[in-house]
Order: structure tokens, then C-alpha cells, then sequence
């Protein structure tokens, strides 16, 4: 039988990183095979009709008549996440309420044990110290694949989207900068790579997320 510490408590935080990021709207049937803060999955995303804890107690039956019963938390944003261990393979499925009224999103993960641990990567600029860094996401295998960043800060959006602006510049990035009181974008370019990045207010300072496209020359 599964207990929590059969269970890879890291992997299921790296997961719900980038569960964190999707876009709601981009929800529906989506698969992507993805590295999250070095770990290599391939995630797929649904929209299912039904309430979350039915559709959470159907999928843990189905596991159980199939293996042992997977490990269940509830988190206090109100997501349900389930998670089991076959083999060599690692899924977990985090479902919480869907934009639609009765409906349910679905992210869903596996992970290939047998596949090594990457490095986060480098960020091609040196982050401000009151930064943290929450999330890296390669939307792909290749190295050359875009990348999204998630960072918390602890000021005001204007002020991250001047640190932010500076830290671009001091690395050789142009920077184009629009913001306000409550939120910010950002575009630069070096040589052949773009970044966006928006910076949102927070309950506990700024959000920030960097897009990077293509690579060095």
C-alpha cells in the first residue's frame, strides 16, 4: 500500500508549479511532453463535466481496482490531487472547479522514473535579489524549446517592472516596458530571442512570468 512517503512530495509541488500556469481556457484536450523545474513529464489537460470530488473518488476507485489505492490530498486552494506509483512511473492528477458551472479541470501527469533529473537552467539575466524563483518550464525536450519562468516578488509592480527592465538592459536585452499601478508587460529581444513578461500584484507583493522563445546565436 502507498504512504505519503512512497510518494515523491517534490514531484507532485513540481507538478502543480506548472498546473499552476496553465491557462484555463487552453484546458480542453490539450497533451505536451514538458520538463518542470528538471523533471521530464508529459502532461495532458482535460475540461470533464461533473464536480470535483465525485470525479476524484470515480478516478481513485478506478486506480484501486487496477493497484494499490493512490495517495489523496486536498489542498486549501481547493484542489484534490491524487498521486500512485507503477513501476517505473509516477502519475498524479490534480482536479479542481472549471470555469464552466458543473465542470472540472483536469491536469494530468507522468513521469518515467527512469528518466534523469535536468538542471533548472540558466536565466539569461541576473535576477533580482528579492526575487524567487518558483517554476521553470520547457514546453518541450529540445534545449531549444520556449520556456516559461515564474517568479514571486516582494514590491510593487512598478518597481519589479523597473528591476526587471534594468536586470534586461545590464544583460544586453532591449526592453519595451508598459505598465501601471496593478500590471505590467515587458517585451525585449537579443539577437535571435524574444521574452515577454507579465507582472501582476500578488497578496503577498508581484507575480512574474517570463516567456522566452527561440535561442542563442
Amino acid at each position: 500500500m502507498l504512504t505519503p512517503r512512497s510518494i515523491d512530495a517534490w514531484l507532485i509541488g513540481t507538478i502543480l508549479a506548472f498546473c499552476s500556469l496553465a491557462d484555463p481556457i487552453l484546458a480542453a484536450s490539450r497533451s505536451e511532453a514538458v520538463v518542470v523545474n528538471g523533471v521530464p513529464l508529459r502532461l495532458r489537460s482535460t475540461t470533464e463535466l461533473g464536480d470535483p470530488e465525485a470525479l476524484a473518488d470515480l478516478l481513485a476507485r478506478r486506480w484501486t481496482e487496477s493497484g494499490p489505492p493512490p495517495l489523496t490530498m486536498r489542498l486549501r486552494d481547493g484542489r484534490i490531487v491524487l498521486g500512485r506509483q507503477r513501476q517505473s512511473f509516477h502519475e498524479t492528477v490534480s482536479l479542481q472547479r472549471g470555469r464552466s458551472p458543473g465542470s472540472t479541470r483536469i491536469e494530468y501527469a507522468i513521469r518515467d522514473l527512469r528518466e534523469p533529473i535536468e538542471s533548472w537552467g540558466a536565466v539569461p539575466f541576473v535576477v533580482p535579489a528579492d526575487w524567487e524563483r518558483i517554476s521553470t518550464v520547457r514546453h518541450g525536450r529540445s534545449r531549444a524549446a520556449p520556456t516559461t519562468l515564474l517568479f514571486r516578488g516582494r514590491r510593487t509592480v512598478p518597481i519589479a517592472a523597473r528591476q526587471l527592465r534594468e536586470a534586461l538592459l545590464r544583460a544586453g536585452w532591449s526592453a519595451t516596458q508598459l505598465n501601471s499601478e496593478d500590471h505590467g508587460v515587458l517585451m525585449s529581444r537579443r539577437g535571435a530571442r524574444q521574452l515577454q513578461a507579465a507582472i501582476a500584484a500578488s497578496e503577498t507583493g508581484t507575480r512574474i512570468v517570463i516567456q522566452l522563445d527561440g535561442s542563442e546565436q
